[in-house]
């Protein structure tokens, strides 16, 4: 810490430290003689700034999503009704619905997995 940084010898004893909290510690630099209480000002300071910057992005991210699931609801809306009415037209029974069921089940997995995924990295 502070100019010590571990190597992979010292991942071994792992102390329990927040690798984020241990960056700021390290990159922590005021100008001039440093005192406990300035220097734990300026990482709280900046720990803040990256949780701000953080919920800008997700709040950024969610209302992107939104509107561009507004803007595609109604061709979602339309391709569906017309691929249900496409499947009712069709006399083929059990085959086509037995179709439609696996490719519904693999979108729901892929989408599961993704999710998954994601929620793990984070």
């Amino acid at each position: 810490m502070n100019g010590n940084f571990r190597t992979h010898s010292d991942d071994d004893h792992d102390e329990g430290l927040d690798p984020d909290l241990t960056l700021l510690f390290d990159t922590g630099s005021t100008p001039g003689p440093v005192t406990g209480e300035a220097f734990l000002n300026s990482v709280v300071l900046e720990m803040q700034r990256a949780r701000r910057l953080r919920l800008i992005r997700q709040v950024a991210s969610v209302t992107l999503i939104m509107v561009i699931g507004a803007l595609a609801a109604p061709y979602a809306a339309r391709g569906t009704l017309l691929a249900a009415e496409w499947l009712m037209e069709r006399p083929s029974g059990t085959g086509t619905a037995t179709f439609v069921s696996f490719a519904a089940y693999a979108c729901a997995s892929l989408i599961a997995w993704g999710i998954a995924r994601r929620a793990r990295s984070d």
